[in-house]
């Protein structure tokens, strides 16, 4: 039995050893995810404030025809370039860690035709759509932008094998800004949701021209033999994706979309992504790990990586529970102060969906798991369960209830999916296991704080209770953490040698006393 198969029973004791410098999840490697959570989190909050304009000026109607649009060109995009990014960036940090100096310039090489193929294909797509829509402008707009995106990540992958995400992250932050921060000035000028494609359109091309400039040459031949892990990790990080697309992305918006009305869709377009601002944040961090996995792996050490899955899977989930509860109860009249009364809808299905909220945060660390191993059929049945269980709830649901109907079906895919996955994760894997006594002292006291904070609101209208509950719950929680703490011992030590010395302080909101009092015993 190989030393990097997740099987394996021949692995060193989970913390302490003289390897700790080289474990995933060390601080390197979490300051990149960082990174990539900034370069993802901060565009969607920015994404937010765009779409609380839309709706303002334009109406919800306007804002599910972007809506509309949105997804459709971001599917393609997922699909036809994404699949190939995670493909290339994985067996390329592989390369390098066996110092296969050939395979990793080829695999470069083939990013970019790949890259130029799938960005033309995903262009032409969208401007099919062009011909069948009043918003003309907007899709030949959001097909250039797709084209050039797709140069973008084939320049990206290799600074992203070579030097980590952090590099592309801060380009990419700067220029998602800029567009939010354009296509908010078009919007308000009168210029419709055409500017917002048109400000991406600008973004992308800038974007293209900073990671070029940090991006170096491939060499060897232009077209080498194609290698054959590329081929098949693409096929099946391609056939995973059409997966997740059904089970956790916005498969449901398909059905709004054709059997439903553009108000459906944009009540569910706001709660889905408020909570997906949310799971993004933990999500980005196990993308940024991708590269550090497949390293080590490549280089033989995945005993090491397997030992470190059952801390970061509980600290995950720990900490995901007051995040819901916040986004549930806090939501919808966030949402309402927002975007008006006229969207009290949103606020209920963002309740709703948070849900989501405590498990696709452990269920996107198993699967990047497995997929640093190359062995994507193992999230590939749990999401195929799961997918088909999505299908069924939205054909049968969304045409009667509209986006009360998707908001159900996604909840009900992404749980079953989950529970799978974890379930398969667990049996491979003994030394994994979870504490399940403080897992349910956390949940119940979140759930006493979080009926404090509703009944706060009830009491208090507006603003004002909206604020009122929010302290209320932020000082009850940070007052537990201190306390009791929200992960046992051994967890929060490993979380603090995980993270940057500067965010170190946070944790004392966290981990509990007992905790402190043992991190400042380890760096003493």
């Amino acid at each position: 039995m190989s030393p990097n198969d997740p099987s394996s029973q021949d692995r060193p004791e989970p913390t302490g050893s003289g390897n700790d410098t080289e474990m995933l999840g060390r601080s390197g490697t979490l300051i990149a995810g960082l990174w990539n959570s900034a370069q993802m989190v901060v565009p969607l909050i920015g994404t937010l404030l765009v779409s609380v304009v839309i709706g303002r000026f334009l109406g919800a109607d306007e804002l599910g025809e972007q809506s509309w649009i949105s997804y459709l060109a971001a599917l393609l995009m997922t699909l036809i370039v994404q699949t190939l990014v995670r493909a290339g960036i994985q067996t390329m940090a592989t390369a390098r860690g066996a110092n296969d100096d050939a395979t990793f310039q080829a695999i470069s090489r083939w990013m970019m035709w790949g890259q130029i193929a799938g960005g033309a294909l995903a262009a032409l797509i969208l401007l099919g759509f062009a011909y069948f829509s009043d918003y003309r402008a907007s899709w030949v707009l959001v097909s250039a932008t797709a084209a050039v995106n797709a140069i973008g990540w084939a320049l990206s992958v290799r600074v992203i094998a070579d030097r980590g995400w952090a590099p592309v992250a801060k380009r990419r932050l700067i220029t998602q800004m800029l567009a939010q921060g354009v296509a908010v000035a078009l919007v308000i000028a009168g210029f419709g949701i055409t500017g917002v494609f048109a400000a991406n359109a600008v973004a992308a091309a800038i974007l293209v021209a900073l990671v070029w400039r940090i991006s170096t040459k491939a060499t060897g031949p232009a077209f080498p033999p194609i290698p054959p892990q590329l081929i098949r990790l693409g096929g099946m990080y391609l056939l995973t994706e059409l997966l997740v697309q059904v089970v956790s992305k916005r498969i449901e918006f398909l059905f709004l979309g054709t059997m439903s009305t553009r108000d459906e869709l944009a009540m569910y377009s706001i709660a889905f992504m408020v909570v997906t601002s949310v799971t993004m944040i933990p999500d980005s961090m196990v993308t940024a790990v991708l590269p550090s996995l497949a390293t080590r792996a490549g280089a033989g050490m995945g005993a090491i990586v397997d030992n470190h899955l059952a801390p970061a899977i509980r600290v995950s989930a720990q900490i995901s529970v007051p995040l819901a509860a916040g986004v549930a109860v806090l939501g919808p009249r966030l949402i309402t102060m927002l975007y008006g009364e006229s969207f009290e809808q949103a606020g209920t299905l963002t309740s709703l969906m948070a849900v989501l909220i405590l498990f696709v945060p452990v269920f996107d660390l198993t699967s990047t798991y497995w997929g640093g191993y190359g062995r994507l059929g193992i999230p590939l049945v749990a999401v195929a369960i799961g997918g088909v269980l999505d299908l069924i709830l939205a054909a049968t649901l969304v045409g009667p209830y509209g986006a009360l109907g998707a908001t159900i079906a996604n909840v009900g895919g992404q749980a079953l999916a989950a529970s799978i996955l974890i379930a398969i994760t667990i049996r491979r894997l003994p030394s994994l296991s979870m504490t399940w006594g403080r897992y349910v002292g956390v949940l119940a006291t979140t759930a006493v704080v979080s009926v404090g904070g509703w009944l706060v609101q009830t009491q208090v209208p507006g603003v004002f209770g909206w604020v009122a509950a929010l302290l209320a719950m932020g000082s009850l929680l940070a007052l537990f953490g201190a306390v009791s703490g929200f992960m046992s011992v051994p967890d929060a030590v490993w979380l603090s040698e995980s993270i940057p010395s500067k965010l170190r302080p946070v944790l004392r909101i966290l981990v509990g006393r007992r905790a402190i009092h043992a991190m400042n015993s380890t760096t003493g």
